[in-house]
């Protein structure tokens, strides 16, 4: 994770973004605009923050943390996370028919079938370390550093669970981070210790690499394509894990916390 600056504004929109406790969201259609898109759909809970249209990473600030607090420690943020896990899930088993000719293990790996995950928010969930900040819902370089040099994060057990579903299937499990290159082993090792393995690659930004999340991401979708492999699902917390194609299909895990363009 880059180093997060607040943007209070966006508490406003956060308000009114969060469900109650206890409620439960629907898997919908999400509409980031054409551009974005590129013609591919993607489906979330609703959770997101919308785009505001500017560069950099932006957290909500403090103002909606009673909010934010009870999305998580209802747990229906976790329900969430299932439900969208599980939607993804199913459309790759039918994508698999579809572009495989079938889903045995021996066959998809024949196919270079892949799925593409992020990993902050995605895998691990940064939720209680910026929580837990004062001011809440804010995090610098330092910490940051520290969280993932220790794999502080922990696991979101329902993207674990959609992970480790699709390496059964025979789905190769390609992680595209916006962390920086410097952060390859102890990320790497994070994964495996937390039952994340045997994946193809782990694609990380390279110090200095000023490129938008969204046109980083796409682009290393469009390298793989090109090494041949078929990227089905991209799951991600961002609509930028998702923008501009070179996948089959989106999905959107919930993060009310912040935006990266």
């Amino acid at each position: 994770m880059p180093p997060l600056r607040a943007l209070p504004a966006l508490a406003a929109v956060l308000t009114v973004a969060v469900l109650a406790p206890g409620a439960s969201a629907e898997v919908v259609p999400v509409d980031p605009g054409a551009k974005l898109s590129a013609g591919k759909q993607i489906v979330g809970s609703g959770q997101n923050l919308p785009s505001m249209q500017a560069e950099g990473v932006y957290l909500v600030g403090p103002g909606p943390i009673a909010q934010v607090n009870a999305y998580y420690s209802s747990g229906a943020a976790a329900r969430d996370q299932r439900q969208v896990a599980g939607v993804a899930l199913r459309w790759t088993k039918r994508w698999l028919l579809e572009t495989c000719g079938g889903t045995t293990p021996s066959t998809v790996r024949a196919c270079k079938a892949a799925a593409v995950f992020d990993m902050d928010d995605t895998l691990v969930s940064w939720f209680p370390i910026l929580s837990s900040n004062d001011p809440a819902l804010s995090i610098d370089s330092s910490r940051s550093n520290e969280a993932m040099a220790t794999c502080a994060a922990p696991v979101i057990d329902g993207t674990r669970r959609l992970y480790r579903s699709l390496l059964a299937l025979g789905v190769t499990p390609i992680i595209i981070t916006g962390r920086e290159s410097s952060h390859r082993e102890e990320t790497e090792r994070c994964l495996d210790s937390l039952g994340m393995s045997e994946w193809q690659s782990v694609i990380m930004r390279e110090p200095g690499d000023a490129r938008s999340a969204a046109s980083f991401k796409s682009q290393a979708r469009k390298a793989l394509e090109r090494k041949g492999w078929r990227i089905g699902p991209s799951v991600g917390d961002q609509i930028s894990d998702m923008a501009f194609g070179h996948l089959g299909h989106g999905f959107l895990i919930p993060n009310p916390m912040y935006f990266i363009p």
